[in-house]
């Protein structure tokens, strides 16, 4: 009986355990895998890092275009009011120097009256040839000592003037030195700050490039590792179906040789009629990850995806979608519990990310059979159901095998 159990066991499932070497490498990639994430996380937060220290160099840029402006314009007022400042001093400057000359001129005027005493004006005036000459010249006489009285007081009202323009525009000056200052240091501290930027936006991008080169390196040992695991799958099929042929061939032989074999036509013979017709393996839920290649906006890379991820929460029961038979139930780095389904024909569906399970390896289920329920809380992708439709060792679309929603 028992060597009729382990030919069973290796018709039915001829990669019942993976060898210790593919397990260990399965874990390295794993490891691999987190690293990858790390990595990945790593360069979207600095390109965002990235993105905004640009942001706040162009609003820098801006600020500093205007405030260059508003100091050049600043400075022209300056000069203006520097030019006009010179323009008051020199004319409060003659001002005062006509007020001393005709102050000068008028005491020389006094002086000469009060030697000659006033006779000299009167033998001028009396010296007239004709009346009409002498009250012309008393006439001057009296002009001519209103007149400087007149030049004075105007000359004295210029001269307050003056300084009082002298002071508003002095006042001004002072006024727009201070806000000249206060801009160019505004602006000097604008030019600091996006020199900070600049070193930072320079030093992102310099760790950008680390992390992508660190990241291709993952990748490529992550690449290496998977085609390892390949290559070991691929030797214990063979070793394996040698194995089962062995044990036909034995068991063919012995007295306990009967027609009793697993009837894989009996299992969900119209598996593959039912394409875009089954029903969802979770309820209610939200393709996340889609099949096939999926661009990083963020990386910009191209993943590739044997199958979906399907948002549930955490403990969402799952349910097979089609009679078959339980061939596999293993852990899975990356993946965790996952469970996979042999159908008729060739046919396998996989289902992961599962946080417990109510079945059996070796156990026949029926469509619609709940088989686990979901998990993923601590996964990347969050909670969720990872699901795959196989054909041979192709993968499928599951979203075409799936009813629309």
């Amino acid at each position: 009986m028992s060597r009729r159990l382990l030919f069973l066991f290796l018709l039915l499932f001829p990669l019942a355990a993976f060898p210790q070497d593919v397990k260990r490498s399965a874990q390295k990639l794993e490891s691999i895998r987190k690293q990858i994430k790390d990595l990945e996380d790593k360069i979207s937060s600095t390109q965002t890092a990235e993105k905004n220290s640009l942001q706040q160099i162009n609003q820098y840029e801006r600020q500093l275009i205007l405030t260059h402006a508003l100091v050049k314009t600043m400075a022209d007022e300056l000069n203006r009011l520097k030019r006009d400042i010179e323009e008051t001093r020199q004319d409060l400057i003659e001002t005062e120097k006509a007020i001393a000359d005709l102050k000068a001129h008028y005491a020389r005027y006094v002086t000469r009256v009060y030697k000659q005493g006033t006779d000299y004006e009167l033998e001028w005036l009396f010296s007239s040839q004709s009346v009409n000459q002498g009250i012309r010249r008393l006439m001057y006489i009296r002009f001519f000592a209103e007149q400087r009285v007149r030049d004075l007081e105007d000359f004295e009202v210029r001269k307050k003037q003056t300084r009082a323009q002298r002071l508003r525009l002095q006042a001004q000056l002072d006024e727009q030195n201070l806000l000249f200052k206060q801009k160019k240091a505004e602006e000097g501290s604008l030019k600091k700050k996006k020199a900070r930027l600049d070193t930072a936006v320079k030093q992102a991008r310099k760790n950008i490039k680390k992390f992508n080169d660190s990241l291709n390196k993952q990748r490529q040992e992550e690449e290496k590792i998977q085609n390892l695991i390949a290559r070991l799958i691929e030797e214990e099929e063979i070793r394996r179906a040698k194995e089962a042929e062995k044990g036909v061939d034995s068991f063919r032989k012995s007295k306990d040789f009967t027609a009793e074999r697993v009837d894989y036509s009996a299992i969900n013979p119209t598996f593959h009629l039912n394409k875009g017709k089954f029903s969802w393996p979770v309820s209610n839920g939200v393709i996340i990850t889609s099949y096939g290649k999926i661009y990083d906006k963020t990386l910009k890379t191209t993943k590739i995806s044997n199958g979906i991820d399907i948002a549930v929460p955490v403990g969402t029961p799952v349910h097979t979608i089609a009679d078959g038979l339980v061939a596999k139930m293993d852990y899975i780095p990356g993946f965790g519990n996952v469970i996979i389904i042999r159908h008729n024909n060739s046919y396998l569906t996989v289902y992961g990310q599962l946080e417990s399970v109510t079945v059996q390896e070796g156990q026949k289920v029926t469509a619609g059979a709940v088989i686990g329920s979901s998990g993923g809380l601590n996964s990347s992708r969050g909670p969720s159901l990872h699901f795959e439709v196989w054909y041979g060792k192709d993968h499928q679309n599951p979203e075409v095998w799936l009813a629309r929603q």
